[in-house]
């Protein structure tokens, strides 16, 4: 049990070539806000501090899975990786002329994907 909770927290880190693909695979506007907000060190989003237990893998693989920019957009501005702080539904309302429903439900959207991830795998891991 031990092993494998040590195996998925080693397999949750990634590499700086890892975050460059992951951002290769992002729409350019996405691409450009992150290295604004960041620069190289990608790998090293403070995504921990903003929702405990997300990983850095698991939110690049999800954000990519985002269809549209607007939809990544919202969640950039939401957790705070847009500008630097995190933005209320009324903000991201304004912003980008949506409701805040229909941020509130991209938002959600993506945690739920992004936080079943690694439960799937523990899951199945303790099947074996």
């Amino acid at each position: 049990m031990i092993r494998n909770e040590c195996e998925n927290e080693a397999s949750s880190a990634i590499t700086v070539e890892q975050a460059e693909e992951f951002v290769q695979r992002l729409d350019r506007e996405i691409q450009e806000i992150l290295y604004r907000a960041f620069g190289q060190n990608l790998e090293t989003l403070p995504l921990e501090s903003i929702l405990p237990g997300l990983k850095t893998k698991s939110f690049f693989e999800q954000l990519s899975k985002l269809r549209t920019v607007e939809q990544q957009k919202i969640l950039l501005m939401r957790l705070g990786l847009f500008g630097g702080e995190r933005m209320k539904l009324e903000q991201i309302e304004k912003e980008l002329g949506i409701s805040r429903q229909r941020a509130r439900e991209t938002v959600g959207m993506f945690l739920r994907r992004a936080q079943r991830i690694p439960l799937t795998r523990r899951k199945n891991s303790s099947m074996i």
